[in-house]
């Protein structure tokens, strides 16, 4: 789901915090005055729920429920599981280091630190599992399935290359682990079956997909070849059509999947180890050579050439020497957004290396990759978080970027090319700046709930919320976690 020492991002970064809720039915914002929560749904981006307060560095929904957690600017140890629709406090737990990551699906919670991650029970809250010494893992790069039947965590597995593991949050087993990449990895994303698995390393210039629990390599996409970016999100759509990429440059783009009946034999002609289930040696990542970076047309005589060219090529990387074969077996982007030049331009402001910020204020590298040590840092932001929303036959990408702005674009999605701009909204402001013709309605409207005492509220049942009958005991309120008397080494 994206510091200094002085904890500080700056005047220059709006939003401290953008992420999607695990079925895109929700935005979920942290600014540096409170929260907000945006529905989705049926063509629209409304404003349902806000809270003004302390600034707010993480902020997710457990789907559609009223369960929300929150981590403060101002404390970025301590989980607060609120009840929304009250707005009060159900319970809150503190950890030994800065949390950098919290998923979540309706059987556990996940909270993932520099070098642990805890594994809560969703309907009480206790720390069923607790995974120690794992690689440093200063992003929170981590994914977790969404789908009821299946409970699986992906994790960074080596401090030096792009190796992840495949754990089973519901029978605490390693499942397998996977070399997806030659750098360290910067985003995982399962789809919502938990069949597969998108990988990109901090080079970001290849995303690889996996089958899971096999771990074989399906597909290849290459980004880009010119230059290198920092990819801060990942997402399939719900139908498993395409994959979104989003990265600290001014292009989103969609990639198409292939179909189970048609699988691009090209991507095993190059003899890549990562084909192997299982495999320990890692795919390359290497071949970033320099060329025109990423370009995509806009006429659909132009795709066709395209697409046919890369045929072509596909056609002949058996025959190349590997490095080379790799570059030419590797699909480009099917359908690609261009931020608006205005708010790109912003982006680029707030991401230059200077400034470039995480949900919870970090610094970054001139690769993007946030520098992290000592108390109130943390790991890498969503710059930009991308999604594929599906109504019928209609695809609507959601961009939505800590410069404070949600662009919501369309697309062809049997030609691809260059998506069309619908509507640019303001998430700091109440109003809506409307940059194309729009066919999506966009609406504020604040909940007025009556507010709830906080010190009666933390005694609400906790499982009531997210779905279940149990609640937790009155000393799971408040807890420092490492001593939690559930934990399981």
């Amino acid at each position: 789901m994206a510091g200094s020492s002085s904890m500080s991002m700056g005047d220059d970064t709006p939003l401290l915090f953008a992420d999607f809720n695990q079925d895109f039915t929700t935005l979920c914002i942290g600014t540096r005055h409170g929260y907000s929560l945006l529905s989705t749904d049926n063509h629209e981006v409304l404003e349902t729920y806000g809270v003004n307060g302390e600034p707010m560095c993480l902020v997710g929904r457990l789907f559609t429920s009223n369960l929300v957690v929150l981590v403060s600017l101002h404390d970025m140890r301590k989980l607060l599981i609120f009840h929304s629709r009250r707005d009060s406090l159900i319970c809150d737990y503190r950890y030994t280091n800065t949390i950098l990551s919290v998923r979540m699906n309706r059987q556990r919670l996940v909270v993932c630190l520099e070098n642990e991650i805890f594994i809560h029970n969703i309907r009480d809250m206790t720390v069923l599992h607790r995974i120690e010494d794992t690689p440093s893992n200063r992003n929170g790069v981590v994914a977790f399935s969404t789908c009821p039947d299946k409970c699986l965590l992906a994790y960074p597995g080596s401090s030096r290359v792009g190796t992840v593991y495949i754990f089973d949050a519901s029978t605490f087993t390693n499942i397998t682990s996977i070399a997806a990449h030659d750098g360290l990895l910067a985003a995982l994303a399962f789809n919502v079956s938990s069949t597969l698995l998108a990988t990109a390393s901090e080079r970001g210039t290849v995303v690889r997909v996996f089958s899971i629990p096999a771990g074989d390599k399906l597909m290849e996409f290459r980004r880009g070849l010119a230059r290198y970016a920092s990819i801060c999100s990942l997402n399939f759509s719900t139908d498993n059509r395409f994959l979104v990429c989003a990265s600290n440059t001014e292009t989103v783009h969609v990639f198409k999947l292939y179909g189970p009946a048609s699988p691009p034999s090209s991507f095993c002609k190059a003899e890549d180890s990562a084909c192997t289930p299982g495999s320990s040696t890692h795919g390359s990542d290497a071949n970033a050579s320099s060329s025109t970076d990423d370009a995509a047309s806009t006429g659909s005589w132009t795709g066709s050439l395209v697409s046919w060219v890369g045929g072509a090529l596909k056609a002949g990387a058996a025959y190349l020497p590997n490095p080379v074969a790799e570059v030419f077996s590797q699909d480009r982007s099917f359908a690609f957004a261009w931020i608006p030049s205005a708010a790109a331009a912003n982006l680029a402001s707030v991401n230059s290396p200077a400034s470039v910020s995480h949900v919870t204020a970090a610094s970054a590298s001139p690769h993007g990759d946030v520098e992290h040590g000592g108390s109130g840092q943390v790991g890498t932001a969503f710059k930009k978080a991308a999604a594929l929303l599906c109504h019928g036959d209609q695809y609507r990408l959601l961009v939505a970027g800590l410069d404070g702005y949600l662009h919501i674009f369309t697309f062809d999605s049997a030609r691809g090319g260059e998506a069309t701009l619908l509507r640019t909204q303001s998430l700091i402001d109440s109003g809506s700046v409307s940059l194309a013709p729009s066919g999506i309605s966009v609406q504020q409207h604040k909940q007025t709930e009556g507010s709830t005492d906080a010190a009666s509220s933390s005694h609400r049942s906790f499982a009531a919320v997210a779905g279940s009958s149990m609640e937790p005991s009155a000393s799971q309120q408040s807890k420092n976690v490492p001593c939690h008397p559930h934990q399981q080494q």
